[in-house]
């Protein structure tokens, strides 16, 4: 059975007009219904079906025509791509938060290099949690996205039943093509399956990204209170790249289990 999340009670009308009951259908389907519903900014829709699954939906995007949106779990031979849109996303989503310096040193794209390879290939891993996934979104079959999501690290671990979303990046040449949308859905679906409640962290000062998590339903802090922390960025031999801190904040977010 299929869920809808909405975004305020005043869509609910435009809702059942853009996604109808979608009891049965299948998980391409769903996935094609999130992307044409979240480009009217209205609703989500939760990912049904195989937890593992690759689903796959071809959909038409009003600057790309029709296109074919997945999403699946990372695999070996994924790391250059994930990689190369993680350096992407941050030199132009983090322009004017980080400097320009730091984005374009290749020491930076390097630890993104050597981080994604620790963790694909060599299966290092980043947290502690056994059942955490890396999603991917491709578009045309082209790596373009990827979430990474499971259990909430130390700082943020009041007890078993929060998740996290340590980091959701989708390369710049399709932002606003629904990909982001999709591949949200598909962490939602990870997060919904194990937890209660999920923290992300963004940068405070980059205001496109913000607006993103409001509209799938993320709200910062604990109710008129903004929690911030002050990021020393990634580590080069023992050593962050970035000259000073940059300002975090976290996002939470309910979920239905």
């Amino acid at each position: 059975m299929l869920c809808c999340r909405i975004m305020g009670s005043s869509a609910a009308s435009k809702v059942a007009a853009v996604v109808p009951v979608m009891v049965g259908c299948s998980a391409a389907d769903r996935l094609a219904a999130v992307v044409r519903v979240h480009a009217l900014t209205i609703a989500a829709v939760v990912f049904g079906g195989a937890r593992n699954s690759v689903v796959r939906a071809s959909v038409r995007l009003p600057r790309w025509g029709m296109a074919v949106i997945s999403t699946r779990l990372v695999r070996p031979g994924d790391e250059v791509a994930v990689a190369e849109l993680h350096v992407a996303s941050w030199r132009v989503g983090y322009r004017g938060v980080i400097s320009d310096e730091v984005l374009g040193d290749e020491a930076f794209a390097e630890t993104r290099r050597a981080g994604w390879r620790r963790m694909i290939v060599e299966g290092e891993r980043y947290v502690a949690d056994e059942e955490q996934e890396v999603w991917i979104a491709e578009l045309d079959d082209r790596v373009v996205g990827f979430g990474h999501v499971g259990l909430a690290d130390e700082a943020n671990h009041v007890d078993d039943a929060c998740g996290e979303i340590f980091g959701f990046y989708v390369h710049p040449d399709v932002w606003g093509s629904g990909v982001a949308d999709a591949l949200m859905e598909r962490c939602f679906g990870h997060l919904e399956q194990r937890f209660e409640r999920a923290v992300l962290w963004t940068m405070r000062d980059t205001p496109r990204s913000r607006r993103f998590y409001e509209r799938h339903g993320w709200t910062c802090g604990v109710g008129d209170e903004e929690l911030i922390e002050w990021w020393d960025g990634p580590v080069v031999n023992g050593r962050s790249i970035l000259s000073d801190p940059v300002a975090s904040i976290q996002y939470r977010h309910p979920l239905d289990r």
